[in-house]
């Protein structure tokens, strides 16, 4: 092509206009736009087209990629800051170094796609900008794929890495904690207990039987409490068996009918309720019956099946 071109370029005192390729030659002039001429400078016999000739910087039509690749490129490392944090146009891929807590990004172009792996424990909040499945807690190796609409950054998908889940970063609806007691303990004795009416069982009735400390994370979770009580009595068939919250009445029960008195029986329930606190409260169980003795974990007194006839609290916080 070199040895063509000076000719022409001398002919044509450097400059070849689209007037001087012919329609029939092997490049035709329809496909291809020289309002600036082609100077003989311009073109370079190592490569097919000259990578300074070449501006990619807008392609206003769609790339079809057949058995290729695209290869994006790494940016320079970016520094966490408590705020907004810039990405460089050097790539869509970036290293968060620091630990300090991000609350934007500045925004690109509708349609931009970075992700961020995380050199450390820098995090990122949701809100504001930022559109996240919760807040991101970074770690170590930790990475989170970003997509923009042109004022807000949307998460795609995160690779939580070294990272262990927390509160604040908890889907709605899991389960951000669970506290459990079980005791295979036996106690037992005689009680007196809510008449079957409607009337609330009173802390005062009963017998203690066991429970389970919990604080809450925040007052807009949810508690499910399950409770598993084994009793036997030794004259009546109609035991009570309630759960009190921090000291107080009732605020759920569940009847056990034993078919039998010299029997033990199992009574379960499972009760939700609001997290009113988040300092440390007590749930208790107590249980009661309108006469006889009743056994806790086992019968007349006694211990069965070696202490494993357990009874159990489990109290499950879950995340709004």
């Amino acid at each position: 092509l070199n040895g063509k071109v000076d000719p022409l370029a001398t002919d044509y005192n450097g400059n070849v206009q689209n007037v001087n390729i012919a329609s029939g030659a092997g490049i035709v002039y329809s496909k291809l736009s020289l309002t600036d001429g082609i100077l003989n400078a311009d073109i370079n016999s190592a490569a097919a087209i000259a990578a300074s000739k070449l501006n990619l910087s807008t392609i206003a039509q769609a790339l079809v990629m057949t058995s290729k690749i695209v290869n994006q490129a790494k940016g320079a490392d970016v520094a966490s800051v408590a705020g907004n944090i810039v990405l460089g146009d050097d790539g869509n891929y970036f290293d968060i170094t620091g630990t300090n807590a991000i609350t934007s990004i500045t925004i690109k172009q509708a349609g931009t796609v970075v992700t961020l792996q995380f050199d450390s424990t820098a995090s990122m909040v949701d809100g504001g900008n930022l559109k996240l499945q919760g807040n991101f807690a970074g770690a170590a190796e930790a990475q989170i794929t970003l997509v923009s609409d042109g004022t807000n950054w949307f998460e795609v998908s995160r690779n939580i890495g070294t990272f262990t889940p927390t509160v604040s970063n908890a889907l709605s609806k899991s389960v951000i904690q669970t506290l459990n007691t079980i005791t295979g303990a036996v106690s037992s004795g005689i009680v007196t207990t809510p008449a079957a009416d409607d009337t609330i069982p009173l802390v005062t009735e009963g017998i203690a039987l066991m429970s389970l400390s919990a604080t809450g994370s925040s007052t807009s979770n949810f508690w499910k409490i399950t409770v598993v009580v084994n009793i036997a009595n030794d004259t009546q068939v109609q035991n009570v068996v309630w759960l009190g919250y921090d000291g107080g009445n009732a605020i759920a029960v569940g009847i056990l009918d034993l078919a039998n008195v010299s029997n033990p029986g199992t009574c379960t329930f499972v009760h939700y309720m609001a997290v009113a606190h988040t300092t440390a409260k007590t749930f208790a169980v107590r249980a009661g019956s309108a006469g006889g003795t009743i056994t806790f974990n086992g019968i007349s007194g006694g211990r069965l099946y070696g202490g494993v006839f357990a009874s159990s609290i489990t109290i499950q916080e879950i995340k709004a």
